[in-house]
């Protein structure tokens, strides 16, 4: 079959290089939305959607891209002195330990030991990162991350939020990287009306009048200077002598790492007054991130370990009532098929009716599909709605009685 030709001259037939074109159109659009703000679709679904265009495409230029650019709405654009960059992202163990395998194939080249027994853990925020420079001790400007070359310069503003000192301990020029949040307390307080904090934190940020942005909290994790220490915990010791609020952090070898994850999935995330999406892993000594490098911006030494329940995005096939021994209908969406956690899953639940009618689900909406706890496939939301909403029926098919909704 003739194909087409795409990133890195990698092969593709017409079918494929047609849904190539329409992911890129797609993410380019969410990713504009999001960091403008205004997200139009989850991070599980979008997450699903790059996922799809990276197993198609590994070599498409939309994966190396890094935010997204500034719109000029009133704010002053400003350039980073050092760019700030992102991270790749794992979801499993078995994918953590294959970076930390890529990472120790590297390293031995260099005469240097496993990183797996050195890491450094951050809880990965989600918020809208910032870079707060500092000039012989005195805040003197803050810019958002933009498309990680230029950013928005909201300096005002973020001289008011929590989190960001007016002054430090240090001489010469200092520039610390962040991300402003919003605290799931200080929402319900003062901005109820908002569907997230990210959204209200992302609004509240670039507002003209400065209107709310003491409710606001910098959260930083990370310093751009050549300074005089040698590891994350000397980083993150450093940021807090200086008065800087950081997010909570762990060091220990590559077991404790699985520990702490799976102790905030079990736990600890649902008792944060601020939302995470993961965990950041990296390797503890500077030198060791020295060696390893970056590609695209996104350095090797470092991987966000995502929360996030596998999901990829299906289309509806069907809409099934399967009746059960106790009477009850249960919705059972046909899907096409998708591999999820080693499974092919056609077909998946939709609990009960109310929600169906919640989702508005129809034969033909593109759905994102999940394993949650790796096991029972499920419709989490629509993704593009495109059929009409499913009726249930009004008898039963196995004995003809009438059915009623509970």
């Amino acid at each position: 079959m003739k194909g087409s030709h795409l990133g890195g001259g990698l092969q593709v037939d017409p079918k494929s290089a047609g849904r190539i074109a329409e992911l890129e159109q797609r993410l380019s659009e969410y990713r504009d939305k999001y960091y403008a703000g205004a997200p139009v679709v989850s991070d599980a679904v979008y997450d699903a959607l790059e996922d799809e265009l990276r197993l198609l495409d590994p070599l498409h230029p939309l994966l190396a891209r890094i935010g997204s650019p500034v719109v000029s709405d009133g704010w002053e654009k400003a350039r980073h002195q050092i760019p700030m960059g992102s991270l790749n992202k794992v979801t499993d163990e078995s994918q953590l330990r294959e970076w930390q395998q890529r990472c120790d194939q590297l390293l031995v080249k260099d005469g240097r030991p496993s990183l797996r027994d050195d890491l450094y853990v951050a809880e990965k925020l989600d918020g809208i990162s910032v870079e707060l420079i500092y000039q012989d001790g005195r805040f003197v400007d803050g810019i958002t991350r933009g498309d990680g070359e230029i950013g928005e310069r909201i300096t005002a503003n973020v001289a008011r939020m929590q989190g960001v000192p007016p002054r430090i301990g240090h001489q010469g020029q200092l520039s610390a990287r962040g991300e402003i949040i919003l605290r799931l307390s200080d929402m319900r307080r003062f901005f109820p009306d908002y569907s997230s904090p990210r959204n209200a934190a992302a609004g509240t940020a670039r507002r003209l009048d400065g209107q709310g942005n003491e409710h606001l909290t910098v959260l930083c994790y990370d310093l751009a200077e050549e300074l005089d220490i040698e590891s994350e915990v000397e980083k993150f010791a450093l940021l807090r002598q200086l008065g800087f609020a950081t997010p909570n952090s762990y060091h220990g070898d590559f077991q404790a790492v699985l520990d702490v994850y799976q102790d905030y999935e079990s736990a600890q995330r649902a008792d944060l007054d601020y939302e995470i999406d993961g965990l950041v892993v990296r390797a503890n000594p500077l030198a060791v991130q020295a060696v390893l490098g970056d590609v695209n911006r996104r350095p090797r030494g470092a991987v966000a370990f995502k929360f996030a329940s596998p999901s990829k995005v299906s289309r509806v096939l069907g809409i099934r009532w399967d009746v059960g021994s106790s009477g009850r209908v249960t919705p059972i969406a046909i899907v096409e098929p998708v591999e999820l956690v080693g499974a092919t899953v056609r077909r998946a639940s939709l609990h009960n009716m109310a929600h169906v009618r919640q989702l508005g689900i129809g034969v033909g909406d593109e759905v994102l599909v999940s394993r949650r706890n790796d096991v029972i496939p499920y419709i989490e939301e629509v993704v593009d709605k495109v059929g009409d909403p499913a009726e249930p029926p009004t008898r039963c098919s196995v004995c003809d009685a009438d059915l009623q909704i509970e």
